[in-house]
């Protein structure tokens, strides 16, 4: 049986919290809102199916002051200093910390994909993982690159759709019907664990 990891990204205070720096960027904030249930339900139900739940929050640098002309999310992280570190908006969800040491943490540098960070892949390889789930928040470039190489990597992909959302619900419908499944399995949680009981 292949071992698992379920990579979360995204659940941070910038994008969540009232006042966080990416919040007037998100369009559709119910929906944003459904994907933070979902998840948190995921976790309180099936995070011991994983062999190991990894969070990577970003954590703002200024090499993407460095971008040329940087557009859409880029340029809004780079002008509201979103995810800065040391700051209350660049912190994970508290009901992350819920969870205790179950969920390991690793801190990336703001950009798309989680394999800027080596460490993440030594983890990986460290707990013989094979088999790479991903869910997170105003994500979908994130999860788009990050899964791509992953699977180029030789890991098998998929997203749970339910736990994962964009800047919009029609951006979001995009990436699971048109891009996701080029490189990943794209099903909801329920359905996933639910073929598995």
């Amino acid at each position: 049986m292949k071992k698992t990891a379920l990579v979360i990204t995204g659940y941070q205070n910038d994008i969540f919290h009232y006042n966080g720096k990416i919040n007037p960027f998100i369009k559709d904030v119910a929906y944003q809102q459904e994907a933070l249930e979902c998840t948190f339900s995921l976790l309180m139900t099936h995070i011991l199916n994983f062999d190991y739940v990894l969070s990577i929050p970003f954590i703002y640098n200024d090499e993407i002051r460095k971008v040329d002309n940087p557009l859409g999310l880029f340029k809004w992280v780079a002008d509201t200093k979103a995810f800065e570190k040391g700051s209350y908006g660049a912190e994970e969800l508290d009901f992350l910390s819920t969870f205790g040491e179950l969920i390991h943490s690793i801190p990336c540098g703001f950009g798309l994909n989680i394999f800027s960070n080596p460490e993440v892949e030594r983890v990986l390889k460290r707990n013989k993982i094979e088999q790479l789930f991903f869910i997170g928040a105003c994500s979908a470039l994130t999860i788009d690159s990050s899964g791509q190489e992953a699977n180029l990597k030789g890991y098998q992909v998929t997203i749970f759709s339910d736990c994962f959302s964009a800047t919009s619900l029609i951006e979001k419908n995009h990436y699971c019907e048109k891009l996701f499944p080029k490189f990943s399995d794209v099903t909801d949680s329920l359905t996933y664990f639910n073929s598995r009981s």
